[in-house]
């Protein structure tokens, strides 16, 4: 932990690719035989899996792309819908030509991650499910929240959210507290450059119509589910539900841990993760 500089040094390739009629922004490192592909949660961008990338590429091909609308991917001027999001995945995997993927999704991410399984689960060797849900049924976005959002910044909505996600400073243990403080900042930083405030209510009123609760049970491919035990975004029970509703899967709870475990305590999770895949 003491080794890894916050806020790092990145020193991965921005790339573009055209699906459709927008240019996706990706990462691809590694030339291994199976690939990992990363999707980033609500606000965030390529950057989220930067520890993840420096442990995986000596032996995997791994992959991260921004969502339409995050980073530097374009977006189309129309709603955003669930499907948009797969079929932006499904057309990427048709021009690299990979035919199958172990898929990893974070918060909103592992929601996107779901629904792909469900419609293309031909396509998805393992799943890895991170601080997320299955959805539920359709909540309309309250008027007045919509009203304070185009009322202030980005970077306000994105501090507010942040604290949510996190675990506050004088809860945290003593020698993790200078970590956590620079990871804290860094992530505020980033997902402040990553949306706009159009799209951040573009995506909110789309994660508030996905509902999977009735098909997760559909889901076959061997699955893991982490998240942390002090997360305040997503609640314990969601994974819960996931792991009970997902025949093949495990569940990992981390101990003083926010929203972010595959941040928060990397290492840890890259050592979970790696099992994982190398099991038969």
């Amino acid at each position: 932990m003491n080794e890894i500089e916050i806020p790092p040094k990145i020193n991965y390739e921005d790339k573009l690719i055209q699906i459709g009629k927008i240019k996706l922004n990706y990462w691809e490192e590694g030339n291994g035989p199976e690939t990992l592909f990363f999707i980033h949660g609500f606000t965030g961008n390529v950057e989220e899996w930067y520890f993840q990338f420096f442990h995986f590429e000596k032996k995997y091909r791994v992959i991260a792309i921004d969502l339409r609308g995050h980073g530097k991917s374009e977006i189309e001027d129309k709603e955003i819908n669930a499907d948009d999001l797969i079929n932006d995945i499904d057309g990427f995997l048709e021009k690299k030509g990979i035919s199958k993927i172990n898929l990893i999704g974070h918060s909103m991410g592992g929601m996107i991650a779901q629904y792909f399984t469900l419609k293309y689960p031909e396509k998805v060797e393992k799943l890895v499910l991170i601080s997320t849900t299955s959805g539920g049924p359709q909540r309309k976005i309250p008027e007045s929240y919509i009203k304070f959002i185009k009322s202030t910044t980005v970077d306000n909505l994105i501090d507010i959210m942040s604290r949510s996600a996190s675990i506050p400073l004088k809860k945290m243990k003593p020698e993790r507290r200078e970590f956590y403080k620079k990871l804290q900042k860094w992530s505020v930083e980033r997902r402040s450059k990553a949306i706009s405030i159009n799209t951040y209510i573009r995506y909110l009123q789309t994660s508030s119509k996905i509902n999977l609760r009735n098909r997760i049970n559909e889901i076959k491919v061997p699955t893991l589910i982490l998240y942390g035990d002090k997360d305040r975004l997503v609640a314990k029970t969601n994974s819960e539900f996931l792991r009970e509703h997902i025949a093949n899967s495990n569940l990992i709870m981390f101990p003083d841990c926010g929203h972010a475990p595959q941040r928060e305590y990397f290492i840890e999770f890259n050592n979970y993760l790696s099992q994982f895949l190398e099991e038969e």
